[in-house]
């Protein structure tokens, strides 16, 4: 007995809708071996999805497992952008003598306190946080000058607990 099992990964190989219209073509046209299709981390839109969708039904393809998710357009993005989060900096965290500035992205220490009403969230040190929720992988940027901490957290439940903090000293 001879059991053929084809596999074909294609992950996060930059697919997109009209990839997978060709794909599905070549599939239909030329029925193959191929049980497993790995096309996670591409864009295969809603249309690309639909068609290889129908692949599982149609007994001439053989398809048993289609992976398409993760999908979206950011994964059509290469290298570490496609993990970046533009951070939205929370003002009601933000100490008195730090102040922003080009639309909310720009930090800068200041002597004098700045005017900001009262928050219960408000730093009393020279700190502020980000009101994004990050999850899963994540990029960012930061430009500094002087002396300057960057700090990562996260928490999982009870069991685990991760934390990073960067020191830059010009």
């Amino acid at each position: 007995m001879c059991v053929v099992l084809c596999v074909c990964s294609l992950s996060g190989c930059l697919i997109t809708e009209e990839g997978c219209a060709s794909l599905a073509s070549a599939l239909r046209s030329n029925p193959s071996h191929l049980k497993e299709l790995d096309l996670s981390y591409n864009h295969p839109g809603d249309s690309g999805e639909k068609l290889l969708s129908a692949g599982l039904e149609d007994p001439h393809w053989r398809l048993d497992t289609l992976s398409l998710q993760p999908a979206g357009v950011r994964w059509l993005t290469p290298g570490l952008r496609k993990y970046f989060y533009e951070l939205k900096l929370d003002p009601n965290t933000m100490n008195r003598n730090l102040k922003l500035s080009d639309n909310n992205r720009k930090v800068t220490h200041v002597e004098e306190d700045q005017s900001y009403p009262d928050h219960p969230d408000r730093f009393d040190v020279c700190q502020l946080l980000s009101r994004n929720v990050l999850t899963g992988r994540c990029y960012w940027e930061v430009e500094r000058r002087g002396n300057v901490y960057i700090s990562s957290s996260s928490v999982c439940g009870l069991s685990c607990w991760h934390s990073v903090l960067l020191q830059s000293l010009l």
